[in-house]
């Protein structure tokens, strides 16, 4: 059975392979005031997400707080 949709990583007939690579850039995009000095719980997890305009982002985006 042949899958065409996997690799051919270890087949007879394969001599070499080519492996995709992808990579992430940390790009800094834009900055933002916000003027709590501490994030304290929930609430101000939303708020500070509101201030950087999450609520208004049409795709997926991923965001950790530290």
């Amino acid at each position: 059975m042949v899958h065409t949709n996997t690799l051919p990583l270890f087949t007879a007939d394969a001599a070499m392979v080519t492996i995709p690579q992808y990579g992430v850039r940390l790009v800094r995009e834009s900055e933002f005031k916000y003027a709590d000095r501490k994030i304290t719980g929930g609430n101000s997890v939303y708020e500070l997400l509101r201030t950087i305009g999450l609520h208004e982002k049409a795709g997926e985006e991923f965001y950790a707080l530290y």
